[in-house]
Order: structure tokens, then sequence, then C-alpha cells
């Protein structure tokens, strides 16, 4: 009886040992099951980001190339000086890990990118336009080093893709889907999908950004092992090496490590010393060759000599607060190239409304208390993380313009992702907890695969617009635009389809209310008006282009017509104008002022529809204003000035900076005659 007992005892724990076996290898099972499809999801939107975005479109793109091929060509870094006209590299002033692994794919083939690639000034959200040699699939020459760097991204931004995954389990263990769920969150993000398929050094800082991120919880554990201290300090030298707004991570590891070693009663000099001591050996000599070089460790005094209008000359306003957080919440998900077209707004309602539940759901938890020690500490971790990142990107707002871009916050999308979806979690009761995250992924996915193939590959097809009649000199403003002024043009159309006119305004003081109304007559009969859109006075600048574009109008081929500009709703105080050219630039029209025909024409282009039927906004599926830029954007001038001397001056960028420069002149003469009158 006794043996009997004791056979069935040892044959239930058996069973018991057996059971939870079978458990471990299901959870192990499921956590690589989750991870595996994320990791493979991710990797198919980052393909078809990168085939459907053409080459140099993303932000920066073909400068990060050349920081690449200018080491793979020279065998050495690029010096960052004051001088414009030295400077080959203008983004020289990065830290330069991304790069030196970058110039690995680029051959020593002794030509030059910049003077490759072309500036799009016609109409199309392709801005840089790359030779057709090289450029089909499966690639050659400058091409094909692009689309492998591009892949090295991608791959650089699964690793922050997995490390966010790992992070979520070590703060709660066991729970895959959670895990799987935040890292799918960043995977489908838009904007971090166009900038994982880019060439940009963003990627690299986000991916050791995220794994210093892990080393620190890691440390949290057993935070006087040598070894893990050491980790933590190579990965941060990494981060510092990889681009320099990552230097918040000083001291937010200084503040880790004494409340860590405070909490423990411990001495903190000898864990502060050995991380300092790695970062020093690892990135620490970049930082001091600037010193030496230049006496500008972080070269922001260099780039602020050579972009003067990079500084912010006041402090920002609450108008202007207002503007950098709209812009930065927009760009964080989705504001595609150059800042030219961003996802749609049922998409940004849906990501604020995750971030805003994940928001209540944070604060709901730290009120109840629902978590254990260590939970507590690492989730303090992120958040000590969080700050530190939105600290440095509020501080370089407040010092420079042009920086409200959301992928500025994407070295620290990892503890906006665990924190959001922590407090996600917090709100939702354990049986309905699964269930409503796997919907929300499948509401992700589905969101981003609408966004890929009805808003980005759309905006990059071909346009299929020709120049019909182009007027390109200018000279003048024309007289302001407002209450009891109206500016026109008459053209006669060389083609059928007229679907497109661009015009560029002048505007000393930016209007803030109101609105510009474009009518377009045949012939000059007032009374017969084919099309008319409004455009807004705040999308107005001084120099930007604008393409009022409309329906294709069939029989145009061969007809007068007349567009119009008026604005009832404008005061003397706040009136525009429009560049026009005084002589006469254009023979078969001519400028009409209040009705009355003007010496000059405007400058204007009028396009033509070459397809069978509109699809796009700029082939005229719909009536549109599409703001172009500027008539020379930064892009092109920063572009002008890393070519040679010798091959500038030969680019249409020259000519149009020379026109440019005039126009200012006059403006500026007629601006001061006015006054002493």
């Amino acid at each position: 009886m006794y043996n009997h007992l004791v056979i069935n005892s040892t044959s239930l724990k058996n069973k018991q040992q057996l059971t939870e076996e079978l458990l471990c290898l299901m959870l192990k099972t499921q956590s690589k099951i989750g991870i595996s499809i994320t990791l493979l999801l991710f990797l198919s939107l980052g393909l078809c980001y990168s085939y459907y975005t053409p080459l140099w479109n993303p932000p920066d793109e073909e400068r990060h190339f050349a920081y690449c091929e200018y080491i793979a060509q020279n065998h050495k870094l690029p010096e960052y000086r004051s001088d414009l006209e030295k400077n080959i590299v203008g983004l020289a002033f990065h830290p330069p890990l991304y790069y030196l692994i970058g110039s690995l794919f680029c051959k020593d083939d002794g030509r030059l990118l910049e003077e490759e690639i072309t500036v799009n000034d016609g109409p199309g959200f392709i801005t840089i336009v790359h030779p057709k040699e090289g450029i089909e699939f499966p690639y050659s020459g400058k091409a094909r080093s692009a689309h492998l760097l591009r892949l090295f991204s991608l791959a650089l931004s699964a690793l922050t893709i997995y490390f966010i995954y790992l992070l979520v389990l070590k703060i709660f263990p066991g729970e895959m889907i959670l895990a799987s769920v935040t890292a799918l969150f960043v995977a489908t993000i838009p904007q971090f999908l166009h900038v994982s398929a880019s060439i940009s050094n963003d990627n690299i800082a986000t991916t050791f950004s995220t794994a210093y991120l892990l080393s620190l919880l890691y440390y949290l554990e057993n935070p006087f092992k040598l070894v893990r201290l050491s980790i933590s300090g190579i990965l941060l030298g990494f981060c510092l090496l990889s681009k320099s707004s990552t230097l918040f991570y000083l001291p937010v590891t200084i503040c880790i490590i004494i409340w860590i070693c405070f909490r423990r009663r411990k001495n903190p000099v000898m864990s502060l010393f050995v991380i300092l001591c790695m970062v020093s050996l690892v990135a620490g000599w970049w930082y001091l060759r600037n010193w030496s070089v230049s006496n500008d460790p972080l070269l922001t005094k260099t780039v602020v000599a050579l972009n003067p209008w990079f500084l912010r000359l006041t402090h920002p306003s609450l108008s202007d607060w207002q503007t950098i957080a709209d812009q930065t919440f927009t760009s964080f998900f989705g504001y595609f190239g150059a800042l030219q077209f961003s996802i749609q707004k049922f998409h940004l309602l849906i990501y604020g409304g995750i971030i805003l539940f994940g928001i209540i759901g944070f604060c709901y938890l730290l009120v109840k208390r629902m978590l254990t020690v260590y939970q507590s500490k690492a989730l303090g971790i992120c958040f000590l993380s969080f700050l530190g990142g939105v600290g440095m990107f509020i501080f370089l707002n407040t010092k420079y313009v042009g920086l409200s871009m959301g992928r500025y916050l994407f070295i620290v999308i990892a503890p906006i992702a665990i924190l959001t979806f922590v407090g996600f979690r917090s709100l939702l009761t354990p049986r309905w907890r699964n269930p409503v995250l796997i919907a929300l992924s499948i509401l992700l996915i589905i969101l981003n695969l609408d966004l890929l193939f009805r808003v980005i590959k759309p905006a990059y097809v071909e346009t299929s617009l020709v120049e019909g009649v182009d007027q390109p000199g200018f000279c003048c403003p024309s007289a302001e635009i407002k209450r009891d002024t109206t500016i026109a043009q008459t053209f006669v159309s060389p083609s059928d389809n007229l679907c497109a006119i661009r015009v560029m305004f002048s505007s000393l003081n930016k209007p803030k209310c109101g609105e510009i109304i474009f009518v377009l007559m045949e012939g000059r009969n007032t009374e017969k008006v084919l099309r008319q859109i409004k455009l807004p006075l705040r999308e107005i600048n001084d120099f930007t282009q604008h393409f009022f574009i409309f329906p294709p109008i069939k029989h145009s081929m061969g007809k007068e017509y007349t567009f119009c500009f008026s604005s009832p709703t404008i005061s003397t105080e706040n009136g525009v104008s429009l560049w026009y050219e005084s002589s006469e630039g254009y023979s078969g029209g001519r400028m009409i002022v209040n009705g009355e025909p003007t010496i000059g024409d405007l400058y204007f282009t009028a396009y033509h529809f070459t397809g069978e039927h509109p699809k796009t906004d700029w082939q005229g599926r719909r009536k549109i204003v599409i703001k172009q830029g500027q008539y020379i954007t930064i892009r092109e001038f920063q572009l002008y000035h890393e070519r040679s001397k010798e091959f500038r001056i030969k680019t249409k960028t020259h000519e149009k900076i020379n026109r440019a420069q005039k126009a200012l002149k006059n403006r500026k003469f007629l601006v001061s005659g006015n006054n002493n009158a």
C-alpha cells in the first residue's frame, strides 16, 4: 500500500513537471510567433514604403548619402567649417557612426551624387530626381548603393522593434500579447516606417537608444555588476556617436544611478565612473576632435554661422508653441517628404485617441499602485528617459527654428510606446485585455495599409502633367490684392485638358485671416466662370508657389483664358501681391489690373493633363490648391552650395538665385519709395 502511494505521488509530480514544461514551451512558441509576425510585417511594410518612395525624397536623404560617399571616396571624415564654400558635406556636424558603416555600401567611383541628381521644379511631390540610368530594379551605380543603405536602415529599425518587445517582457514577464502589440504599434507608425525605409542617422540613434534603455533595466536588476555597467556605458557611447541629441541620456543616466544607489545605500561614484569611462572611450574622441579643430564640441556654433536663419531670434510665443505642437504631433505619425503631405485627419484622430487612453490609463495605474516594485522602478526609468527626450526637444525648439519634426522624438519612441500601452492595459479587465489588444493590432495594420495605398503610393506616381504656357520671369510684386484691387492674366492654351495654373505670391506681412479667390474664365468674359478655388491667407508666405488645380478642361486647345485673383476680405494693411515681369515676357497674353490691361505678365505656368482619367489631386481629380513651397527651397539651396563652384554656376538654381536677388532689390526699392512718399 505504501509503495503504491509513493508510485502515485511520483507519477503526479512527473505529470505536474511535464505540464509545466509544456506550458513553458507553449509560452516560448507563442512568444516567438508574436514577435516573428510583427517583424515580418514590419519588414514587408518597410520594403513597400521604400519601393513606393523615390530615392532622395525622404528628409535629407541625398545629404546623408553624400556623407557616406565622402568617407568611401576619401577614407577620412569630412571637416565642418564655418565657411560655406569649403563644406562639401552639409551634414558633417552629425556624429559619424551611421556614416562610417554606411560608407561600406558606397563605391569609390570618383563621381559625386550632388552632380548627378537634379531638382524637380515642376508639379508633383518628387523634389529630387535621379538619372534614369540604374534607377530600375535590380539597380546599379549610386542607386544600388542607396537601396542597400535603405535596407541597412530597415534592419536597424527591425532591431528597435525587437528591443521594444524585450523591454515590455522585461517589465511584464509572460505578457507576450502586450509586448507584441506594443512593438506592432511602433512598427505600424507611418512616419517611423517612412524614416526606417530611408537613408538617415535617425535609425541608428533610435536603435542604440532603445538598446541602452533595455540595458538600464538589466542594470536595475543587479546594479553593481561590472559587466552590466560596462555594457550600458558602451551602448550609451554608441548613442552619442550616432546623434548629438541623445546627449540628454547623460544627465538622465546620472540621475538614475544616483537614485538606485541611494535606495540601496551604496556609493554611486564607482558606477558613474565605469559608465562615463566607457562613454568616453567610445564617443569621446569625436567631441574632442571638434573641440580641438573648431573650439566647438557639438558644432552648433558652426551650424548657426552657416545657417543664420536657423537661430530663433525671439522666444517662441504661445501661437508659436501651438504651431510646434501641431506639427510635432502630425509629423510624429506621418508628414512625408519635405513636409509636403501628411496622413489624413481620421488617422490622426485614431492615433491621438490611443495616446489619450494611454495617458489616462497610466495616471490610473499610478493612483491605484497596481505594480510590483521592479515594475514601478522600470517604468520610472522609462518615464525619466521620456522626460529627458522631450526636454531636449523643447530646448532645441526654443533656441532654433525648423526642428518641430516628430522624428526627432524617435530616440524615445520606446518609452512613449511602453508607457502608452501599459496605461492602455490598465484600463482593460483581464477578461477583455487580450481580445481588445488583438483587435487594436488589426486596426493599426489596416490603417497603415490604407495610408500606404491611398496616400503614399498615389503621391509619388507620375503626375502626367506637361507645361503649356510658361512665363518664368519676374522682377517686381504687383499691386496688392485686396477689397478694391484684382489681378488677372490672359493666355492662350496650346493644348487640350488644361488643368492647373501655378503662380507665386509676394507677402511682406503674412496675413492671418481671410482668403484669396482664384477664378478661371474663358476669354475675357467675367460672366463665364469655369473654375473657382479659395485659398486661406494663412497658407501664403513670401515667395511661395501655389498650384491651383482643377478637373481638366477637355477642349481647351487654342482658346483664350483669363485667371483672376481677388479678395473681398483683405484690408489695406494685409494685402498680398503676385510676382510679375514688367517687360513683355509672354506675347500671347497680358496682365490685367482692375480690368485694365497693363504692361507686363505675371509669373505663371499653365499645365495640361496627358492621361485618360485623373486619379490623383495633381492630375485634377478635384479642385484643390497644392503648396509647392518656396521659389528656392532650403533643400535646393543646401544642395546648390554643397556642389562644386564650377558645377553650381551651370545649374538652374544659379539662375533662380540671381533672378530672386534682383527681384528682392526691386521690391525693397519700391517699398522704400512708397514709405518716403
